[in-house]
């Protein structure tokens, strides 16, 4: 059953048993989190680097553990305070104080299909507006622009007199403009942007300069700033203060006096830096 998951999608852990892990001393958890891993990776053939504790149920001591196991991240159900992820960061080494290790914390940020089910006032059993309970959720978050976890169960929304309503769920998130992903992913381009930083400033009454730089190891690809302009005009362009940069792709959005400029890749360790040219 694994092996089969992991053929559309990516396997992560759920600990060595369905005993909750809050409670426990950070280094047994490490150990259990570990024998979770390693069960798993004699099944799987890419590393374990993900975990949802069982019953939902973690502390502080599990984000300590999960780091010391080697997980990059995890499904967080407990004070769920924003609808994006969380880097939770620590220092690798005392004489390397600038190299950090980091855990992603995902929030579930919607009910599962134990509280849609449990809520559901409709005739029994249920028919396809039970898949309502989910999409409201996901286009909340989608206004937010953040991040919608679908959280169920095999025995239960996977369950074949469940499977038309799943279907229903799945076509209406898959029919919004989403990135669809997996939780190894999330976290690598979670991380990546966290580490770029941009800055404007005004130089004269015609031009603004914009920063930006990639704080990270690795490159960034696909970046977008927005640049919130004193007032839209009515010729626009831009250049690097750098000869050998060219200039990234920008344009004025339709609302507001909003720049946009798109950067294709951003290398690591690097500093960007233009002038923005208003009426000029």
């Amino acid at each position: 059953m694994v092996k089969g998951f992991e053929s559309v999608a990516e396997v992560a852990a759920l600990g060595d048993t369905f005993e909750p892990f809050a409670g426990q001393l950070p280094v047994h958890q490490a150990d259990r989190l570990r024998r979770g891993k390693e069960g798993l990776g004699r099944l799987v053939r890419r590393e374990v680097l993900g975990f949802a504790a069982p019953q939902g149920l973690a502390d502080t001591a599990t984000i300590v553990a999960l780091k010391d196991a080697g997980y990059r991240y995890y499904l967080n159900d407990v004070d769920v305070s924003r609808a994006v992820p969380e880097i939770v960061e620590f220092m690798s080494s005392v004489f390397f104080p600038l190299q950090k290790m980091e855990v992603l914390k995902i929030f579930r940020t919607a009910a599962d299909d134990f509280d849609v089910v449990a809520n559901y006032r409709g005739p029994s059993p249920p028919r396809l507006d039970l898949a309502e309970g989910f999409l409201s959720d996901f286009h909340r978050i989608l206004y937010l622009r953040g991040v919608y976890t679908l959280y169920f169960r095999n025995y239960l929304l996977e369950a074949r007199e469940y499977s038309d309503i799943l279907k229903a769920v799945l076509e209406g998130i898959k029919g919004q403009p989403v990135w669809i992903t997996t939780g190894r992913d999330l976290a690598r381009w979670w991380s990546g942007r966290a580490k770029v930083e941009a800055e404007a400033r005004k130089i004269s009454v015609h031009r603004i300069a914009v920063g930006i730089a990639n704080r990270g190891e690795s490159a960034v690809d696909n970046a977008s700033i927005c640049v919130y302009l004193p007032y839209r005009p009515k010729r626009i362009s831009m250049s690097a203060v750098a000869f050998r940069l060219r200039p990234p792709h920008y344009q004025m959005l339709d609302q507001d006096n909003i720049l946009r400029v798109d950067f294709p890749r951003l290398s690591a360790q690097t500093n960007y830096n233009y002038i923005v040219h208003l009426d000029e």
